[in-house]
């Protein structure tokens, strides 16, 4: 099933595994680059990088030595450091890896930054330019003088001089640049490379555009032990006029100026929702939050909180493994426990504590999702052990959660990962 709904775009997500990849995933001109890739052979040269252009070349080759067809090769990585505003290509080379290629964007943000970065081709959407620390020159009496704005050599409405608030103009997709210029000719243009992007919002979503929002549950409906439950996820817009011209086919978004709660639909699909939102809105002019109710044993009695899931919040190692640690889990029977985990790229998953350790498979939908009952994982520890993992190859995005339902009561705890316990 595939659903797109746009405040920037809320859709759902599908991402295939490479050997090659790239962090972080969508780098700006600030970023410290990183390039991971896996080796075909134990000994290899020290990793050499050429920039050519807009080409990034890696050279890595064999060293002789004995190497065992059993073992398991750690992925290597090698720095590529800042690199200026534009669309690169980064191509691996030699013996001692595959080689591959993969294309990436690099996002210009000085000495200002568009929020959301991107718009559909048809234009008409309104975007916000915010000002960073290296745009000293322009104080902000000057910078609310009447500034004149250009997205890809062409001109956008000005609705607002401060902050500087635009509506989007016409354009073919692909990266253009952004020029800030005022009517007061005493202060210098300023020209962004690369700023922003155009898309077409009949295709999948641009990383370079959103950034993904997983709420990990949506039900609406029965569940055990004459138990019904029901989820509150929520976008709520702290400036609606940004997503006033958005499409949103499963939820009302005739959102005013300037405030709006957006429900989401419950989808019931098991895996949770993953909605996609422009980048850098979050925070500034999104929140979510996410609820769950068990409504059979009364309607009134408080909601379950549910963590809602940034891109940031996955884990992922370059080292030996990426780990999710779980700490204080009960010891007793008196709740069904369930691990609901998500990775886009999830490659030999696996749940473990004291003694056991179970396999996780995942589907293809969505997030890419999985989910076990380990109640008598849980319940058989010995000895008792509060502490439980779920391990992944290094450089796997992962993240999961825990909830346990009591058998009589029917509340829900959550149980999110613990990055401070080793």
């Amino acid at each position: 099933m595939r659903r797109t709904l746009v405040i920037g775009a809320l859709v759902l997500f599908a991402v295939s595994a490479s050997a090659l990849t790239i962090e972080p995933r969508n780098p700006d001109t600030r970023s410290h680059i990183q390039v991971k890739t896996l080796p075909n052979w134990c000994w290899i040269t020290p990793p050499k990088v050429t920039i050519s252009g807009l080409t990034v070349f890696i050279d890595v080759d064999m060293k002789n030595g004995l190497c065992l067809a059993a073992l398991v090769l750690p992925a290597i990585t090698i720095d590529i450091g800042r690199l200026a505003a534009g669309s690169y290509e980064v191509i691996t080379r030699g013996s001692g890896v595959n080689n591959e290629r993969l294309t990436f964007e690099v996002r210009g943000v000085d000495p200002f930054r568009v929020v959301p970065p991107g718009a559909p081709a048809a234009g008409g959407t309104r975007v916000v330019i915010e000002q960073s620390d290296q745009m000293a020159p322009y104080p902000d009496s000057e910078f609310s003088l009447t500034p004149y704005v250009t997205i890809g050599g062409r001109k956008a409405e000005v609705v607002s001089s401060y902050p500087v608030s635009v509506i989007v103009p016409p354009h073919a997709p692909g990266l253009v640049d952004v020029t800030l210029s005022f009517l007061d000719t005493s202060l210098p243009a300023t020209t962004v490379q690369s700023a922003f992007k155009y898309y077409d919002p009949n295709a999948a979503p641009d990383p370079f555009v959103f950034e993904p929002l997983l709420f990990p549950i949506s039900y609406e409906g029965d569940g055990g032990y004459g138990s019904r439950w029901t989820t509150e996820n929520v976008i709520y817009t702290k400036g609606g006029a940004l997503f006033a011209k958005a499409p949103c086919p499963s939820c009302p978004l005739a959102i005013p100026c300037c405030f709006a709660k957006i429900p989401l639909q419950s989808n019931n699909s098991g895996s949770g929702q993953v909605v996609y939102v422009g980048r850098d809105l979050i925070g500034r002019f999104l929140t979510a939050w996410s609820q769950l109710r068990e409504l059979s044993r009364g309607a009134d009695r408080p909601p379950t909180e549910l963590p809602v899931v940034l891109e940031r919040d996955f884990v992922r190692s370059s080292i030996n493994d990426s780990r999710l640690t779980f700490a204080g889990l009960p010891l007793d029977r008196r709740g069904r426990a369930t691990l609901r985990a998500w990775s886009p790229d999830a490659k030999y998953v696996y749940a473990q504590g004291s003694n056991f350790s179970t396999p996780l498979v995942f589907d293809d939908s969505g997030f890419g999702f999985a989910s076990i009952d380990i109640t008598e994982q849980l319940a058989k520890r010995f000895p008792a052990d509060p502490i439980f993992y779920v391990f992944a190859q290094a450089s796997t995005r992962l993240w999961g959660v825990i909830t346990i339902t009591d058998y009589e009561t029917q509340q829900v705890t959550v149980y999110t990962p613990r990055p401070d316990v080793p």
